[in-house]
């Protein structure tokens, strides 16, 4: 029953419109016929801007902008004055309120990530703030990927002194600070190189009791003379 009466509806706004067809002769001569092609085009714009008018009373709930009661249609005449002379262009009025959606897409998520993006310095991606390493020593950040390359590189050239990536910067990374990030083998590759610098700098000696040539390690590196030691083997 609704949907009867919404199309009863419809068809009652037929009569509040008006539509003219007016001679393409510039005299006007009323017992001059229009073309049958021209008087095809006409009542086909006529067509289309009634199907677009009885839509929009259809559907008045989804309606959130009201437009004036005369509808002119100025966009629809521009648009196909191209291809219709002006004699043949259809003017509709109506008395009726008619209601147009007007539709806003928001980007608001998509331009909210995208400042929350932090560009790397090294590989200039942007990057995510859980995705960037800041040193602690010299307060540079980088992406994860950019600094576990650097101390793969570093370490693969037998160099345990990591320096920072940034330009003319002075700082090193630190095994602890790093260690989060990298694998297990460069972990284990960066601390045996760490172990094996340390017995290139610190001072050492050797047991003296035959067939025994444990290493020992001087922890006061020379500051004392040693004057008693214990083998442990």
């Amino acid at each position: 029953m609704a949907q009867q009466k919404t199309s009863l509806l419809c068809l009652d706004t037929v009569d509040d419109f008006y539509f003219s067809v007016v001679s393409d002769d510039e005299t006007d001569d009323p017992n001059v016929p229009v073309s049958d092609d021209k008087y095809a085009e006409a009542l086909q714009f006529q067509e289309t801007l009634l199907a677009s008018l009885i839509t929009a009373q259809q559907n008045p709930s989804s309606s959130s902008k009201t437009v004036d009661e005369e509808l002119l249609f100025n966009e629809t005449v521009m648009a196909s004055s191209s291809t219709l002379q002006p004699s043949l262009l259809c003017v509709a009025s109506s008395s009726k309120t008619v209601h147009v959606d007007i539709v806003h897409i928001e980007d608001d998520e998509e331009e909210e990530a995208d400042s929350s993006l932090i560009i790397c310095e090294i590989c200039a991606e942007p990057k995510k703030p859980d995705e960037m390493f800041r040193n602690q020593l010299c307060y540079h950040s980088f992406c994860s990927e950019c600094v576990v390359k650097q101390v793969a590189t570093k370490i693969q050239e037998n160099i345990t002194n990591v320096s920072c990536p940034g330009l003319n910067c002075k700082g090193l990374l630190e095994l602890e600070t790093c260690r989060p990030l990298l694998p297990k083998e460069l972990i284990d590759r960066w601390d045996g190189a760490l172990c094996e610098a340390l017995f290139l700098t610190v001072p050492k000696f050797y047991c003296p009791f035959k067939d025994c040539s444990a290493m020992f390690l001087d922890e006061n590196e020379g500051v004392e003379d040693i004057r008693e030691s214990e083998c442990p083997f």
